[in-house]
């Protein structure tokens, strides 16, 4: 009866050990040697997410994440087009606008950590804005009427 009991046990134990054990998202790895000898792993650990009413938490090494910048006021009655050549840009962005009175409207262009690097007012229809001086990086470029940022389009300088 020990017996049975002592081996129900181990193999209760080793199940919950097997359930515990750590697992990886590997992307390639192998084995090398020399004086001694390692093996090693691109990739990484997973873990599992833990969820509540009050939040999540998803612990790892890794996250990707994506800025989608969404304009304050959305208006339906004009069609703005940002055409920077090449894409990504790397002296000059054109910024179109169709089809509206610019006379009030403006743009910014800032960094992503929010500092104002450039503004002046629309040109017109088309405006030519020389982004030579800028280092590369990302920025926004926001189009403002009056008081409102209309649209806000992610530039890429190279």
């Amino acid at each position: 009866m020990k017996t049975k009991i002592l081996i129900t046990a181990t193999l209760g134990f080793a199940t919950l050990l097997g359930a515990l054990a750590q697992s990886a998202v590997v992307t390639t790895g192998g084995n090398t040697t020399g004086n001694g000898s390692v093996s090693y792993s691109v990739g990484q650990t997973a873990f599992v997410p833990i969820a509540s009413a009050r939040g999540n938490i998803e612990p790892g090494v890794q996250h990707i994440y994506n800025i989608t910048v969404v304009g304050l006021f959305d208006e339906l009655r004009i069609s703005l087009h940002a055409i920077a050549y090449p894409n990504p840009t790397s002296d000059f962005l054109s910024l179109r606008v169709d089809g509206m009175d610019t006379h009030n409207m403006r743009y910014s262009l800032v960094s992503l950590s929010g500092q104002a690097l450039l503004a002046d007012k629309l040109a017109g229809e088309f405006t030519s804005i020389d982004m030579s001086a800028l280092q590369p990086d990302v920025y926004l470029l926001n189009v403002i009427d009056g008081k409102q940022t209309l649209k806000t389009f992610k530039i890429i300088k190279k």
